[in-house]
């Protein structure tokens, strides 16, 4: 069972091992993801996925984390699916949070399930009869894919609820917390942490930036820094998410609300003590 309040949000390119390693000892639920490179043509996601792993296991000693798990097998093959999740238990990982749409996900039992979604507008999406252990909603704050509601009254569910989105402090945890969420999953503060993996002038570029700085991409609606509506149109729009991460001004990075009031680059040990403490 779910039992810390503070969750890393996995992110794409970002949470790795080091990342994943500070939030697990400063006390909050880790999270890693292989969707990393994935249009190179040397990445492979499973060598990769297998070293984050290991690298987390020989630093704390134990695997309880997130694995980020999405359609893998529309980029990998027939059997990419189940080779990601055998992995996971040669580990001992967990949780896994499924990026897939409600009603297609199939939970193994080997793992607790985190289905992932934004906070609906169309009842049809966010399905309550999920099979999932617990479900993950992003608000309008979040980065990344945010949902659309004005408001953030939750749906009727029958798991434990977790909430995301401009989350910088104990305020807004406890905000969440009020609203019936478990738990909450905070990334853009982690992503400026200085544990992170961004590049020292995308970390910058997250300090200079504010809430007038947020845009979208039309395509998707994903939300972000340095959004520019150029042709990346593939997969999360990884290649301008990678140059970003290194450089912010040749690609974008995602980003929440929280951007607003991010001052200053912290460790992580620092920013859960902001988390939790009053």
């Amino acid at each position: 069972m779910l039992d810390k309040k503070i969750i890393a949000a996995p992110m794409t390119g970002v949470s790795d091992a080091k990342l994943a390693c500070a939030v697990d000892s400063a006390g909050g639920l880790a999270s890693v993801q292989y969707y990393n490179d994935i249009f190179n043509e040397t990445y492979d996601p499973f060598i990769y996925l297998e070293q984050q792993l290991d690298e987390f296991y020989i630093s704390q000693g134990h695997n309880n984390l997130i694995v980020s798990h999405g359609n893998i097998e529309r980029l990998y093959g027939k059997g990419a699916h189940e080779k990601i999740l055998d992995i996971c238990d040669n580990f001992s990982v967990t949780y896994i949070e499924s990026l897939h749409a409600p009603h297609t996900v199939n939970p193994d039992p080997r793992f607790e399930w985190i289905q992932r979604s934004p906070l609906p507008n169309e009842p049809n999406w966010f399905h309550t009869d999920s099979n999932a252990d617990y479900l993950m909603f992003k608000t309008p704050k979040a980065a990344g894919g945010g949902g659309n509601a004005n408001n953030l009254t939750l749906p009727n569910t029958k798991q434990p609820v977790i909430l995301s989105g401009g989350v910088y402090d104990k305020t807004d945890v406890d905000y969440y917390l009020s609203l019936g969420a478990i738990a909450v999953e905070v990334g853009t503060v982690f992503a400026a942490s200085k544990e992170s993996c961004l590049s020292d002038a995308t970390k910058q570029s997250i300090i200079d930036k504010g809430l007038k700085d947020l845009g979208k991409f039309t395509s998707d609606n994903r939300q972000g820094l340095n959004i520019q509506d150029h042709d990346d149109k593939g997969f999360n729009h990884m290649h301008s998410l990678l140059k970003g991460i290194n450089d912010p001004t040749q690609g974008h990075i995602y980003a929440g609300e929280a951007v607003e009031r991010i001052t200053e680059i912290l460790p992580i040990a620092d920013i859960m003590k902001r988390l939790t403490c009053e």
